[in-house]
């Protein structure tokens, strides 16, 4: 039986289990008032196995959310990764909106009971373009507010997903 080193081991882990990337707490002018916010930047092609967004303060306002992603080089349009999810508002610390991988255009799941996802799925999604003749490919991923302003409350975003290409990999913006 072959015996690995540590570092072998945690290797073998991040390709089968995958990376975890994750923002600080991001407050609700930043990403509750009816604008686009972007968590994270995807370079080349990338697995996501999760994403989403985690309550840290409770949420005041009724405002809604939907899961996006736009490509910037090469240029692509905005495209909806989930639909409208219901009303936020009172949603309290643990609380989490998940967007469901490989359901593009699903309805995100938000857990109100805290600590866990709902999110039970063996697909994935894969964000970003195959680089070409050498240039990196580069997204975004984004997280839209519409309908009404969040008036108080902080998030905390976080992805697990696998690299598919030579130097492609998810960084944290916020």
């Amino acid at each position: 039986m072959p015996s690995y080193s540590p570092s072998t081991i945690a290797r073998i882990g991040d390709i089968k289990d995958g990376l975890f990337v994750e923002t600080g707490g991001v407050e609700y002018d930043v990403w509750g008032e009816k604008v686009n916010c972007y968590p994270f930047t995807v370079y080349n092609r990338c697995i996501i196995h999760a994403l989403f967004a985690e309550v840290t303060e409770t949420i005041a306002g009724a405002v809604q959310v939907v899961f996006n992603y736009i490509q910037d080089t090469p240029s692509i349009a905005v495209q909806a990764l989930s639909t409208t999810t219901t009303s936020l508002n009172a949603y309290v610390p643990g609380s989490r909106l998940s967007y469901v991988p490989g359901s593009v255009g699903a309805t995100a799941i938000v857990s109100a009971l805290g600590a866990y996802s709902w999110v039970t799925t063996s697909s994935a999604t894969i964000l970003g373009v195959t680089p070409l003749a050498g240039v990196q490919s580069v997204g975004r991923i984004g997280f839209l507010s519409d309908t009404t302003d969040a008036t108080d409350g902080t998030l905390q975003f976080g992805v697990l997903y696998t690299p598919l290409d030579k130097g492609a990999y998810i960084e944290a913006l916020l």
